[in-house]
């Protein structure tokens, strides 16, 4: 990362990039569920609003409890063993 004061290191060249976008102060995404947050990427604010605010998503893997902004997110994801285990500690 090229941020002083951000110590993660990326292994791809489009890792560090997507990351970089976390350091962006203010998103063009506003919270569509009434608080003030912003997000620099649109999976963040969905995260959010998931997690934070009670949404539920129309598309979520039977398995695993994941859950996704899109049915073709939904569609692409592989539900292994590891997987379910990660969303399962969240």
């Amino acid at each position: 990362c090229l941020e002083p004061t951000c110590k993660r290191h990326f292994l791809s060249e489009y890792t560090r990039r997507v990351h970089m976008q976390t350091h962006v102060p203010k998103g063009p995404f506003p919270c569509t569920k009434g608080c003030s947050e912003t997000f620099s990427r649109q999976h963040d604010r969905f995260r959010h609003e998931v997690t934070k605010h009670g949404y539920k998503s129309k598309w979520t893997c039977q398995s695993c409890s994941g859950f996704f902004s899109s049915q073709k997110s939904l569609k692409k994801h592989k539900c292994t063993e590891s997987v379910r285990k990660r969303w399962k500690q969240t």
